[in-house]
């Protein structure tokens, strides 16, 4: 009998726990696919600048296949709406400029990821050890609720 108890205060510990360090672990995945898109678009303006290569070459180029699917399209896991928004938005207008305007496009895109990037990082640090600390004591006190 007393088994089944501790096995439920167990679960109910454990629940909140899990969610609480999910969350934690979503931002950090955030900040580091925003770095990721950062360093390629980094590499990919310094490729337009060089040469000139037609798109789909300077996407597989550039761009880890963690960020890039097989048909060019971005893996949007972990990644906020306005992200997603602000990646479409370079995506779609990409390849109508001449080199030198695409390689402007492309900086002005990096400063705005990188503005991103920033506030991202600032977030894990406030707030993925309080996610984490949340779920533990969350469940902690279910479970002396429930004793």
């Amino acid at each position: 009998m007393i088994i089944f108890k501790v096995l439920g205060l167990l679960a109910v510990f454990s629940v909140p726990s899990v969610f609480g360090l999910y969350k934690s672990f979503s931002l950090k995945k955030r900040s580091i696919k925003l770095k990721s898109l950062v360093m390629s678009l980094a590499k990919l303006s310094e490729y337009i600048r060089i040469e000139k290569t037609e798109k789909t070459g300077l996407f597989k180029r550039c761009f880890d296949a963690s960020l890039i699917n097989t048909d060019l399209s971005f893996n949007s896991e972990y990644l906020l709406k306005e992200d997603i928004t602000l990646l479409n938005e370079f995506l779609n207008d990409f390849g109508l400029c001449d080199r030198k305007g695409e390689y402007e496009r492309t900086c002005t895109y990096i400063k705005l990821f990188g503005r991103l990037l920033e506030k991202a990082e600032c977030e894990n640090e406030k707030l993925c050890k309080l996610y984490s600390l949340l779920g533990v004591l969350t469940g902690l006190s279910l479970c002396i609720f429930l004793i």
